[in-house]
């Protein structure tokens, strides 16, 4: 007891300090527990907003995140797309086929050759219908049509210089070394002799013809007849059915670049007042070079660098382009310089002598029409394996084949550099538009080349033949008046005509029929 007193007494005297040390021990437990608690708290809480933040900005940052409604409503929004497309290329392959036709010339007897080639292509690309699907028995691209068309192409190439006021020289100049039609090509004046004798005098008796309006070269006559309409040298001598096809649509190519020299040339009858005086070539298809990418050397640079030696081959109008080696495939080693229709044997008279697919008076069987004759969107030449998958099996890469082939054209032409402005522009509105990709203007004397595909001078010397005079004493025509040719400058002219394709509409997953109408009748059906 005495002890409890004691202790009593010391907390009566000291109870206050001791009460203010358990208050402060408790504040500091209680203080020290709801600290954990919220510290817990706050991080459970944070880290649900923190998900429920990174959920938010997944759903914020897809651009289609799924759910039924929206499903829908984008099915619905590609289906639009789709047909879409399918109309603007419905529209594109029906404005073509307009100009597409085939002649009525080529009906034999009670036979429609329009119809038989719809029949047998069935809305369908060419390299995507099998050889013996183009036959078809007696219902196809039989041999008599096949004799039929061959016959007729012979009668119709002539008619393309006519278009443009030239003259078709195939004839007279076969096998040799071509030049310009109308006489010698130098001259300045709306006429020639129709003969030179020794020396560049007039031959006795021979008279006096006027120039054409156009000088095409013949030997570039002479290797588009040789390439795309000539198969004299094969052993049945006639084409085959898919030789038949490509042909047609060259002579379709062929006849929409003369319209658009019309163009050009508008009305005028007479060469001197022509704005597109020569052709020096004209290539389609595997027959067209590389596209050129790189810029040429002026002569004076050249002339005094390591390449001083081709400025003085150009200087003297016998450029590599002038003898006639673009003509020949060199430039840019082709692939088709893998056959001898590559290396242009055709162009070098070779043809002549037997050569045609390494013949020598053997059979052979004939190479696919369509081996590098189109190229890619990088304007490469695809073989025909590559061409025939894009049209029955296309994919992502190759999706833009199946909707149109892009056939190359390369023009060497002599203009007056006042109208290239208006060729472009031709080219633009052409009824086969030819979208130019590449123009080399070589404004030098003689640099487009003295001879285009091995013959004929096209103004190669400088102040030669090309500033003569309009006609002499004797002559018709015949004043002293210098004709005007310094603003004629050769240039070069790369471009694309689309070939399009029928509408493939499981291309572009459309499954319903009557989403999509075809809108071609069979009687204007042209080309696939």
């Amino acid at each position: 007891m005495d002890q409890m007193r004691v202790f009593l007494a010391a907390m009566k005297k000291y109870g206050f300090w001791v009460l203010t040390g358990l208050v402060l021990v408790a504040s500091l437990g209680v203080w020290f527990y709801a600290s954990m608690t919220i510290d817990a708290d706050l991080a459970k809480q944070k880290s649900e907003i923190e998900s429920k933040r990174n959920s938010a900005q997944q759903i914020a940052s897809t651009e289609e995140h799924p759910n039924e409604k929206f499903a829908a409503g984008m099915e619905g929004w590609l289906n639009r797309y789709r047909e879409d497309i399918a109309k603007s290329w419905q529209y594109q392959w029906e404005s073509q086929q307009k100009e597409l036709v085939w002649p009525k010339e080529l009906n034999a007897g009670r036979i429609d050759f329009a119809a038989t080639v719809n029949s047998v292509l069935q809305n369908h690309p060419i390299e995507a219908v099998p050889d013996e699907e183009l036959v078809k028995g007696r219902t196809g691209l039989t041999t008599q049509l096949c004799e039929v068309y061959r016959d007729y192409i012979k009668e119709e190439l002539p008619k393309l210089a006519e278009k443009i006021g030239a003259e078709w020289n195939v004839a007279e100049n076969a096998g040799g070394g071509g030049g310009f039609a109308g006489g010698f090509a130098g001259g300045g004046g709306d006429f020639a002799m129709e003969g030179m004798g020794p020396m560049g005098g007039a031959n006795p008796g021979v008279g006096v013809k006027e120039r054409p309006v156009v000088l095409w070269d013949s030997a570039n006559q002479q290797m588009i007849q040789a390439k795309s309409f000539d198969w004299s040298k094969r052993p049945n001598n006639r084409p085959t059915p898919r030789e038949v096809l490509y042909a047609q649509e060259d002579l379709w190519v062929l006849e929409n670049l003369m319209r658009i020299i019309k163009a050009v040339n508008g009305d005028t009858t007479e060469h001197h007042l022509a704005a597109i005086k020569r052709i020096e070539a004209i290539e389609l298809g595997k027959g067209v070079a590389n596209q050129r990418i790189q810029l040429e050397l002026p002569p004076m640079i050249a002339a005094a660098g390591e390449d001083g030696m081709e400025m003085g081959m150009d200087g003297m109008g016998m450029g590599m382009d002038g003898i006639g080696m673009d003509g020949m495939g060199m430039d840019g080693m082709d692939p088709e310089m893998m056959g001898m229709d590559g290396m242009g044997m055709d162009g070098m008279g070779m043809d002549g002598m037997g050569m045609d697919g390494m013949g020598m008076g053997g059979a052979m069987a004939p190479v696919d029409p369509a081996m590098f004759r189109y190229v890619d969107k990088d304007y490469k030449k695809i073989d025909a394996e590559t061409l025939k998958t894009a049209m029955t099996s296309p994919t992502e890469e190759g999706y833009y084949l199946a909707v149109a082939k892009r056939l190359p054209v390369r023009m060497r032409i002599t203009i007056d550099q006042r109208k290239i402005d208006k060729l472009l522009v031709e080219c633009g509105n052409a009824d086969l538009m030819l979208e130019v990709r590449q123009l080399r203007l070589n404004p030098t004397t003689g640099a487009s080349g003295g001879m285009g595909g091995m013959g004929g001078f096209a103004g190669g010397m400088p102040g030669g033949f090309e500033g003569g005079f309009d006609g002499g004493p004797g002559m018709p025509g015949g004043g002293q008046q210098k004709v005007d040719n310094r603003y004629d400058v050769p240039i070069e002219v790369y471009g694309i005509v689309y070939i399009y394709n029928p509408v493939n509409k499981e291309l572009l997953g459309i499954t319903d029929e009557s989403e999509s109408e075809d809108g071609l009748d069979g009687n204007e059906t042209a080309m696939r």
